[in-house]
């Protein structure tokens, strides 16, 4: 149906079945003839018919998919996603290492199952805005698959699933909590239950959880592998002095995210980029105790860091 240069596919698949309506967005990259990735993206919609009874999708629909398992690496599911077209994709496209199944509020646990089943290159899922998905025991389905990133974004976070969350995927290196609900702050409180993930390399810490200066030192003195910290809107008292203990502890930051923190200076500035040598990229909104020319001098030297780093 396309050509075999096509890198990037994108099928969009929209079927009834009774009252049930679902609409299906998939991607995938295949490797180029000369060793490398030209990322296009094709787009298809086609209108199939009415589905029976039965559970699965027929030949004839699967063909008017027309998705290559071989090659299909990423799926994306919009809010209209059900159960049906999860499993489809799953059952279909083994090869899949990347799902997204943002505010897909009608999914339930068979969704997980047929991915943990029929996919066991998964390493990066987002469960962002899925109520129903985001209990333990619907987070305990995916604990055999070897995630490494896992996003949770606009959840209800509870101490037990951020304990079932930790248990059933200790070797995640990013967690993406911004704009979380925790409904207590025991998951915050030192002994922390983050703590045991040692190999965390990316954390967003969620804007809905205030922290105290001490609190955030200690907890990036728990990950001094982490590569991006963002900590935006969630420390107001954050001082010089402890985003140099920030920098000190976490030595390896590459992107940092200060927004809204009012009394960081132009001397912790300079000093967590004197800590931190790849460190290439610093958003400081809000930081009204940075002058304008140390915003002018911060974007220079962060250029040439990424200049620096892509020779």
């Amino acid at each position: 149906m396309f050509a075999g240069t096509i890198d990037v596919f994108t099928a969009v698949a929209s079927w009834a079945a009774d009252r049930d309506k679902g609409a299906l967005r998939v991607a995938s990259r295949r490797w180029w003839r000369a060793a490398r990735f030209v990322w296009t993206e094709v787009e298809t919609r086609r209108a199939l018919r009415r589905i029976s009874s039965s559970p699965l999708l027929s030949s004839q629909d699967a063909r008017g998919l027309a998705i290559n398992s071989g090659w299909l690496r990423c799926a994306v599911f919009d809010a209209k996603a059900t159960d049906r077209s999860v499993i489809f994709v799953a059952s279909r496209c083994p090869h899949v290492t990347v799902v997204r199944l943002e505010r897909c509020e009608r999914l339930g646990r068979s969704a997980l199952r047929a991915l943990t089943r029929h996919c066991p290159r998964l390493t990066s899922i987002d469960l962002s805005q899925c109520r129903a998905l985001l209990t333990p025991e619907s987070v305990q389905l995916l604990a055999s698959a070897r995630l490494v990133h896992l996003g949770i974004r606009f959840a209800e976070v509870t101490h037990a699933l951020a304990a079932t969350v930790v248990d059933s995927f200790p070797n995640l290196a990013s967690l993406d909590l911004s704009r979380a609900r925790f409904a207590s702050a025991r998951a915050w409180t030192p002994p922390c239950v983050w703590e045991r993930l040692c190999s965390l390399r990316k954390l967003a810490v969620p804007r809905s959880v205030y922290l105290d200066k001490t609190r955030v030192v200690a907890l990036a003195r728990c990950f001094p592998q982490l590569r991006e910290l963002d900590i935006a809107q969630s420390c107001y008292q954050l001082d010089n002095d402890a985003l140099g203990a920030i920098a000190t502890a976490c030595p390896r930051l590459q992107r940092l995210d200060l927004g809204s923190c009012v009394w960081i200076t132009n001397v912790g500035l300079w000093a967590v980029l004197a800590a931190c040598p790849e460190l290439r990229c610093v958003d400081i909104t809000g930081c009204l105790g940075i002058t304008i020319d140390a915003r002018v001098e911060l974007a220079r030297v962060c250029a040439a860091r990424v200049r620096s780093s892509s020779h």
